[in-house]
């Protein structure tokens, strides 16, 4: 049986490991088209950096690192304090904004505590418009002497600067992109300059928006308050910035000069930018823009106090004694909120206070230069070593292995950023190296699908020839077959004895055989034989076996008074060694019966020898006589003729090595104990065809699911007598 073949005209569908672009992957193994993906994200980082999908997938890493490991306020340098003007404050006291003289007593209050600086971080640019001097205009009924009286009354703004003198205040200063009518005179302190100009680096704003003039004056700093968010989250304050022209620092970095004590900044320019800002002996590294990262660690509230507790007296002075206190609005109806790397919004004045509280225990988020320098080896080094090692694996294995790569990359940024407070861009790598590999997998999926097709045509030739060789095998089988005679005697109808023969492959074809037939009348021939090996060599030298030997048989024991068994034997020994180039052996039973008498006349050219039933004995017997070597073993051997007599009843039981020989899956044989065991159960009232049949499915039992080790062979022949 051969393969079907296409039908004329008609063409195979193209597969898509086939197709033209998919070939371009697996040229090289894809090793090619690897580098070149690897070069384009090279190029796409040279030309844009700050390219913003790139920005996006990287700050969205910077936050997760926060998410995983916010910052721990530490007890010890928990330096901020807020009084919040929360809901409470704004149900007790009114809307805002207050009356400059409630948050002149505030600052009273606070400042009674003593501590080391107080920002404010509200704009208070108009005047109280509950000060005398407004109030006079809006008298109706007043005489010109209650109105004289009431303008030589100081402001309310020009109290509250009274009280900002006597503290260690730093005002609010918001930057403005736009130059506004009435220019704020920005007042900061003085900032030493040191390895070139700033300008081109820091934040430029036109203009300021702070508080009156008379209430800010006499503060002893001015902080900038404005909290740059390009995406809506809040991730690097500024740290300095120029607001026309003048450099102010950041509201926090201010507050903490002034704690300090000292009357002035140190601002670093490097070759790239900014490098820190300080003063004293103090040194706080900045981004080269000016801002710097910020950790940030979940709402503390146990950091606020409510302005109304202040303003009635209800606070402990421990709490503000040494501290940095910030005063700010929290009530949500001032929407003073931002959101934050941790998802929550946070009032802006909380993130102030944690900007202090990073400044005070030195614990600074780091992402330098050297960073992305750093980024690009990580990249070029992981997708390289896919390169050269994943072309020709297999997917599930390259698979594994481009796993491994990623989790160790994001791994190592988390653990960075644990243990070392760096930025590391892991997503740079990561995905770079998943553009390189996606080309590697497509490869190889594609030299995957490849293989398997051609595997499949060859599985397909590979089944043809085999379903031809089975038809053969099957053709030879059915050939043996016919050779030999019926398996039953029933056919040659004699009632004097009863013959039954059972053969088995252990393959598609079987190198036993057997033959019977009479030779004259009164006279039975019959033979078992078992060629060397099994299948289909087996099978044909079996073939040429049994033709010899019956040409032998009927040539030499035709007559009566003719040749013996053992001169048949010794003729079928020549003839089958005489083109015999495999080398191959025969071993056979045969014997003559005289159906009259039940005289039995046997040779044995190394069979195993035969058992014999009798019907007055318990005991089964072996023919051990007449015994020589297996036929094409020994040239010219002499072989013998041995007689024994059957009694009327008597069962000859003849196998081939198949029985004793066959082994079970542990490798335990059956054995000839066994056989004897089994046929000394056997009484001679039953019939040969189910004697056969008992020992051939004994002796499947016995084998089980295990592979049939020798093809096997049974003949059972009883003598019922003249």
């Amino acid at each position: 049986m051969t393969a079907p073949t296409p039908a004329a005209g008609t063409r195979r569908a193209r597969a898509w490991s086939e197709a033209p672009i998919i070939r371009l992957f697996t040229f090289g193994q894809s090793r090619p088209l690897g580098l070149v993906v690897l070069l384009a994200v090279f190029a796409v980082v040279a030309t844009k950096p700050s390219w913003s999908p790139i920005d996006s997938l990287r700050y969205w890493l910077f936050d997760s690192y926060q998410q995983v490991f916010p910052r721990v306020r530490r007890a010890d340098a928990a330096k901020a304090i807020i009084v919040a003007i929360d809901e409470d404050s704004l149900a007790q006291f009114g809307q805002w904004p207050w009356p400059r003289t409630l948050l002149s007593r505030m600052l009273e209050q606070i400042g009674n505590a003593h501590p080391k600086a107080i920002g404010i971080d509200l704009l208070l640019p108009e005047s109280d418009r509950l000060s005398a001097r407004r109030l006079t205009s809006s008298l109706v009924d007043g005489t010109p002497q209650l109105r004289h009286q009431l303008a030589a009354l100081p402001g309310n703004d020009e109290a509250t600067g009274g009280v900002i003198a006597k503290l260690p205040v730093v005002i609010a200063v918001a930057g403005v992109d736009e130059t506004r009518t009435a220019r704020t005179n920005v007042r900061s302190a003085p900032v030493l300059v040191q390895g070139g100009d700033f300008d081109p680096y820091v934040r430029h704003f036109a203009d300021a928006l702070s508080s009156l003039d008379a209430t800010a004056r006499s503060a002893r700093g001015h902080g900038l308050i404005n909290i740059d968010a390009p995406d809506g989250v809040v991730r690097r304050p500024l740290m300095v910035a120029s607001v026309a022209g003048v450099l102010l620092p950041s509201l926090s970095l201010d507050l903490l000069r002034v704690a300090a004590g000292a009357d002035h900044f140190r601002l670093l320019i490097g070759r790239r930018g900014v490098q820190s800002m300080g003063y004293l002996d103090r040194r706080y590294p900045a981004n080269a823009d000016g801002t710097l990262w910020l950790h940030f660690g979940a709402s503390d509230a146990s950091r606020f106090v409510s302005a109304a507790q202040v303003l009635e007296g209800r606070t402990d002075a421990s709490q503000f004694a040494g501290k940095i206190v910030l005063i700010g609005v929290t009530g949500l109806g001032l929407q003073d909120y931002q959101t934050t790397p941790l998802h929550t919004r946070m009032a802006g004045v909380e993130i102030h206070a944690q900007m202090v509280d990073n400044f005070v225990d030195g614990h600074f988020l780091q992402r330098s230069d050297a960073m992305l320098a750093l980024e690009c080896i990580l990249l070029a080094a992981c997708s390289l070593a896919l390169i050269v090692i994943l072309p020709g694996w297999r997917p599930a294995a390259s698979i594994g292995v481009f796993v491994a790569v990623v989790v160790v990359l994001l791994s190592s940024g988390y653990l960075l950023f644990e243990l070392q407070h760096i930025l590391l861009d892991a997503m740079l790598p990561a995905l770079g190296t998943s553009l390189v590999f996606g080309v590697l997998i497509t490869g190889n999926l594609a030299n995957a699908d490849s293989q398997r097709r051609q595997l499949r045509r060859q599985l397909n030739d590979q089944r043809a020839v085999t379903e031809r060789m089975t038809g053969e095998l099957e053709a030879a089988r059915r050939i043996q077959l016919d050779m030999l005679p019926p398996a039953s005697s029933a056919a040659m109808g004699d009632p004097r004895f009863t013959l039954h023969a059972l053969m088995a492959p252990a393959r598609d074809v079987s190198g036993d055989l057997y033959d019977f037939f009479k030779l004259d009348a009164d006279r039975l021939f019959f033979l078992v034989g078992d060629v060397s090996g099994k299948g289909l060599a087996a099978c044909m030298f079996m073939a040429v076996s049994k033709a010899l030997y019956k040409s032998a048989a009927l040539r030499l024991l035709h007559a009566p008074n003719g040749a013996r068994i053992g001169d048949a034997m010794r003729v079928a020994n020549g003839e089958l060694s005489r083109d015999n180039a495999g080398m191959l052996f025969v071993t056979v039973f045969s014997g003559v019966l005289n159906l009259v008498n039940g005289r039995l006349e046997y040779s044995n050219a190394g069979h195993d020898a035969p058992s014999l039933l009798r019907v007055d004995a318990s005991e089964v017997q072996s023919l051990q006589a007449g015994a020589g070597p297996p036929l094409c073993a020994v040239d010219d051997f002499p072989y013998v003729s041995s007689v024994h007599e059957l009694r009327r009843g008597d069962i000859l039981v003849i196998v081939t090595d198949g029985v004793p020989e066959a082994m079970d899956a542990s490798g335990q044989l059956y054995g000839r104990r066994r056989l004897l065991e089994l046929l000394s159960a056997i009484k001679t009232s039953v019939p040969t065809s189910e004697i056969a049949a008992h020992i051939h499915d004994d002796v499947r039992r016995f084998v089980g699911s295990a592979e049939p080790s020798d093809d096997l062979a049974v003949m059972v022949l009883q003598w019922h007598g003249a």
